[in-house]
């Protein structure tokens, strides 16, 4: 991709950056190879097929392609061994990461733990005042007494909908006239007592 630099620091920069690529991939190696972790020799065989069948489509036949090969000092079977290893290094890593990725999981936590865990701090936690949650409703009445008997019919009706079981926050969405909380579905938060 990026070009080659041509002073002697960058130079050294860039050699000194491929040197620890090497050697991060040497040691990721060896560690897979020491937990027994192998690429599949069937996905292997298969990315290698489909390797050759793109360049042959790329250059237009099989002869087209093995004469590029040629060109540059290659054959079919060392450039079919050069993606093998690649193919493997890549399945290989890949599996070692999410090997060390599913032992970095925090073990699971059960509720006796947790309330052990609160009990033996709940000293250093500091009293926390008792909180409610209010939700509401606005239906705003017209000045007319027929408008506030309506409101306050279907303020009735809401309350009926909700003590037979309806969700609040659909009643809320579909029956508020307070824009502010009537997309929240009458969420206010949260209030201390008092």
């Amino acid at each position: 991709g990026e070009p080659v630099p041509t002073d002697s620091a960058a130079l050294e920069a860039l050699k000194r950056q491929e040197l620890e690529t090497l050697i991060n991939e040497l040691i990721l190696l060896q560690a897979a190879a020491r937990d027994s972790i192998v690429a599949g020799e069937g996905e292997v065989e298969a990315q290698v097929e489909a390797a050759i069948a793109d360049q042959e489509r790329r250059f237009g036949s099989r002869s087209a392609f093995e004469q590029a090969l040629s060109n540059e000092g290659m054959t079919v079977e060392q450039y079919r061994q050069m993606i093998a290893q690649g193919v493997r290094r890549s399945g290989i890593r890949q599996q070692y990461v999410a090997l060390l990725q599913r032992d970095r999981r925090p073990p699971p936590v059960s509720d006796d733990e947790i309330r052990e865990f609160f009990e033996e701090r709940r000293a250093e936690l500091g009293r926390r005042p008792a909180t409610i949650e209010f939700e509401q409703v606005v239906v705003t009445p017209e000045p007319s007494d027929s408008a506030r008997e309506r409101a306050l019919e279907e303020a009735r009706e809401i309350l009926e909908q909700l003590q037979e079981g309806e969700d609040f926050e659909t009643l809320a969405r579909r029956h508020s006239d307070d824009p502010g909380t009537r997309q929240q579905g009458g969420e206010l938060g949260w209030f201390r007592r008092g």
